[in-house]
């Protein structure tokens, strides 16, 4: 089977391009014009879930598989990996890839193989990521970027690196938000069964979820109510209680700061997110005169409400952050707080 050039190769071997992503599947005389720039790739290590040969029948009975030809280096991967099985069919070049499921059996990259896994289909999935590593237990290389040779290309060379340390260290938070964001209202769901009553019952409502910045993020909401007639213990339970699912489950919470407990949550996030908010508190208001104790807040109604000590498993400061007119301010607030509780107990 013959498959064109896409355009990026084309154009980067008619020089029109210094850089390019392209795959490895190189054309005659490619390399004499081109070189790989170093650690850099689309790889993948076990299932890629992109790039996929969907097939009705057995693949010992496929006859002939069409293929997207928007990917030579996925068709040379194919016929490797068939072959390692005896299996030598033909390969054709799919007239139009949104007609795909019409074909028994078909090879497709990209969003259309995901947009294919997701919608309700008929066909057997065979991953070629996942197919090359039981066969080598080796990465499969897709795609690397490629630099025009001949040329000065220093101060691209430095953004591209620049860019890979980027997506390295930023790779673990990147992995979390797209893997863990949908799990988060069902998480906040099944917790919420604990403290209902006093929470309305919703019958499991997940709440919602989108993504953003290019599907690299996840946002999710999860709405609360309860019944102010109901003793309301257990609402107060419940939101510090999510403070220490979110840290467990690895949630990143919008709610960090006066909504939860900063000695609980800033050593787990940042780390240390609560000094950092210290820092910034001193420095913009040194004399804590605006929303005196923000954002300390809820770790103040922690330490003041008898009704949450048990549920206070982190240490809080040695020293106390705030300023002396303030200690004492809080101190006769709690000492007063606690009188009208056990007054109100009897």
């Amino acid at each position: 089977m013959d498959l064109d050039l896409t355009d990026a190769q084309r154009a980067l071997r008619d020089q029109a391009r210094e850089l390019s992503l392209r795959e490895l599947a190189p054309q005659a005389g490619e390399t004499d014009r081109q070189q790989c720039f170093p650690r850099a790739a689309i790889a993948s290590l076990g299932e890629v879930y992109s790039v996929l040969l969907a097939h009705k029948q057995p693949l010992a009975k496929a006859k002939e598989i069409f293929c997207d030809p928007a990917s030579l280096a996925s068709v040379n991967l194919l016929k490797v990996l068939l072959a390692e099985r005896g299996l030598k069919p033909e390969f054709k070049p799919m007239p139009d890839p949104a007609r795909a499921a019409e074909h028994d059996a078909f090879l497709l990259i990209g969003d259309p193989a995901i947009d294919f896994q997701r919608a309700p289909h008929e066909h057997e999935i065979f991953d070629l990521g996942a197919a090359w590593y039981e066969l080598t237990k080796l990465p499969f290389v897709f795609a690397v970027w490629a630099l025009r040779r001949g040329i000065e290309n220093k101060e691209l060379r430095q953004e591209l690196k620049a860019a890979r340390r980027f997506g390295l260290e930023t790779l673990d938070y990147v992995i979390e938000t797209l893997t863990q964001s949908p799990v988060h209202g069902p998480s906040y769901a099944e917790l919420k069964k604990q403290y209902t009553p006093p929470l309305m019952p919703d019958y499991g409502d997940p709440g919602w979820f989108q993504s953003f910045e290019l599907g690299y993020q996840g946002y999710s909401e999860f709405l609360i109510y309860w019944d102010q007639d109901e003793d309301t213990t257990g609402v107060d339970h419940f939101y510090l209680e999510t403070s220490k699912m979110n840290i467990n489950h690895r949630f990143y919470t919008a709610l960090i700061g006066p909504h939860q407990p900063m000695y609980l949550t800033g050593p787990k996030y940042g780390p240390n997110y609560h000094e950092w908010m210290l820092k910034i508190k001193n420095e913009f208001d040194p004399l804590w005169v605006c929303h005196p104790p923000v954002p300390f807040a809820h770790d103040e109604f922690v330490d003041r409400a008898p009704w949450m000590h048990e549920l206070k498993t982190w240490e809080g400061p040695k020293e106390s952050p705030y300023p002396e007119w303030l200690q004492k301010q809080l101190a006769k607030e709690t000492a007063d707080f606690q009188k009208e509780y056990k007054a109100a107990k009897k």
